[in-house]
C-alpha cells in the first residue's frame, strides 16, 4: 500500500513515496532481472532497498456514451505501457468509479511515465472494457476523461486457398490482446459455411488465432480491408466495420527427425518444440510442440513457411519456451530449419537433459 506524504494541490508537483522496486534494485520494471532457482537450492543475498521518489496524482472522470448513464461500478487500472505482462501486472494501480460519485476517480503515488488506463464494467450480464493512453509527467494530472463505449461486432469469413477441405464448423477463432492480457480474450465458433461473428469486442489491437486446424493446413493470411493483420495485428482501436478475411492453405510444411542424447542414442522421452525466428516470436500460433515415440522420432505438420529452430527438452514446463528469458541460454542449442510451402524437411536434434542448468546448458 502506497501512502502519500505530501500533496501540493492541483497542477503542482507532489508526493514522495516508495516506488515499487524490482530485483536487482531497479524501479523500472523493464530492467527487472529473473532469479534462477534450481530445485532444492537455497538462494541468499536477494536484497532490495526501497527508495522514496517523486510521485503524482492522476484524477479524472468516467463518462458514458452507452445506455442511460454510468454503470453502478467501474473498475479502473493504470498500467505501464510497453512492458511485459508480469511487470505491468505488478506495477498496476487500481481505482473505482461509480454512478453514485459521478464517475470520479483518483490514483495516487504514480511515478512519471507512460501508462494505459483501462476501465472495465458490467452491463446486463455483459462485460465491457476500454483502454486509452495517459502520459504522466512531474505534475499532478487532474483532467483525464474516460469514455465508456459499446463493444464492437466483428464479422469474418474463412476460405481455403486451392484444393482441400476443412470442416469449418470444427474451428474456433480467438482474439488475444497484443499487449495486455488483463483486457481479456474473445473466442467464437465458426459456422459450417466458414463465417463467424464476435459480439461485444473491446476496441484494441489483437492477435487473431485459428484453433482446430487439421494437418497439413495452416493460416496463410488474415486481412481486414486491404491490410495484412497476421503480423501487425487486428487494429480495432478506431472501430471495426469491415469483415475479417482468413485464408487457409492445405500446403503447410512438415519437419520430422530423431532426437539423440549425448551418446548419440535415440531419446525415449522428451518434448520437441518448433520456435519461429526472433522477429516472429510475438506470434504464439507459430510455436508448435510434440512428443517422441519410443524410438526418438518426431513429426510436426501444418507449419507456416518461414525460418525456425528446433529444440528438444527431456523435461520442460508447459509453454515455458514462449518466455524469452527462459529460452535465451538455450538459443545456441537450437537446430535451424527453413520451411517452405509444402516442403518436407528431415533433421536430427540434440536432447537438452534435465541436468542442463539454465546458466550452463549442456552443449
Amino acid at each position: 500500500m502506497m501512502t502519500p506524504v505530501q500533496d501540493s494541490g492541483p497542477g503542482g508537483a507532489t508526493d514522495e513515496d516508495y516506488a515499487p522496486t524490482y530485483f536487482p534494485g531497479t524501479t523500472d520494471p523493464a530492467g527487472a532481472a529473473p532469479i534462477d532457482l534450481a530445485a532444492g537450492a537455497v538462494l541468499s543475498a536477494v536484497d532490495l532497498t526501497l527508495r522514496k521518489s517523486r510521485t503524482v496524482r492522476v484524477r479524472g472522470r468516467v463518462v458514458s456514451t452507452v445506455g442511460d448513464g454510468l454503470p453502478g461500478r467501474i473498475m479502473l487500472r493504470l498500467v505501464p505501457r510497453n512492458m511485459m505482462y508480469a511487470a505491468s501486472f505488478m506495477s498496476q494501480r487500481m481505482a473505482q468509479a461509480s454512478r453514485g460519485n459521478g464517475g470520479a476517480f483518483e490514483f495516487r503515488g504514480i511515478p512519471p511515465g507512460a501508462y494505459s488506463l483501462m476501465a472495465n464494467w458490467n452491463d446486463e450480464g455483459k462485460n465491457f472494457s476500454v483502454r486509452q493512453p495517459v502520459d504522466v509527467g512531474n505534475e499532478n494530472v487532474d483532467d483525464v476523461e474516460v469514455a465508456l463505449a459499446p463493444g464492437l461486432l466483428i464479422k469474418g469469413q474463412i476460405r481455403v486457398d486451392g484444393t482441400g477441405e476443412v470442416a469449418f464448423g470444427s474451428l474456433h477463432i480467438g482474439l488475444e490482446p497484443q499487449m495486455f492480457m488483463m483486457m481479456g480474450r474473445w473466442n467464437t465458433g465458426v459456422k459450417d459455411d466458414g463465417t463467424f461473428e464476435m459480439e461485444n469486442v473491446s476496441a484494441d489491437n489483437y492477435r487473431v488465432n485459428v484453433f482446430g486446424l487439421p494437418p497439413p493446413f495452416y493460416v496463410k493470411s488474415i486481412r481486414m480491408r486491404d491490410a495484412d493483420v497476421m503480423e501487425a495485428g487486428l487494429d480495432l482501436s478506431r472501430g471495426g466495420g469491415a469483415p475479417v478475411e482468413i485464408l487457409l492453405s492445405p500446403n503447410g510444411g512438415q519437419v520430422e527427425g530423431t532426437v539423440v542424447d549425448a551418446k548419440q542414442q535415440p531419446a525415449s522421452v522428451g518434448t520437441v518444440v518448433l520456435i519461429p525466428d526472433i522477429r516472429h516470436r510475438d506470434q504464439p500460433q507459430l510455436f508448435k510442440a510434440t512428443g517422441l515415440n519410443g524410438s526418438g522420432h518426431f513429426t510436426i505438420t501444418g507449419i507456416q513457411p518461414g525460418d525456425y529452430k528446433l529444440f528438444a527438452w527431456q523435461e520442460i514446463e508447459r509453454d515455458a519456451y514462449q518466455d524469452p528469458e527462459f529460452l535465451k541460454p538455450y538459443e545456441v542449442q537450437g537446430e535451424s530449419v527453413t520451411i517452405r510451402e509444402g516442403s518436407r524437411e528431415k533433421t536430427q536434434v540434440k536432447l537438452i537433459p534435465v541436468e542442463a542448468s539454465p546458466k550452463n546448458p549442456t552443449n
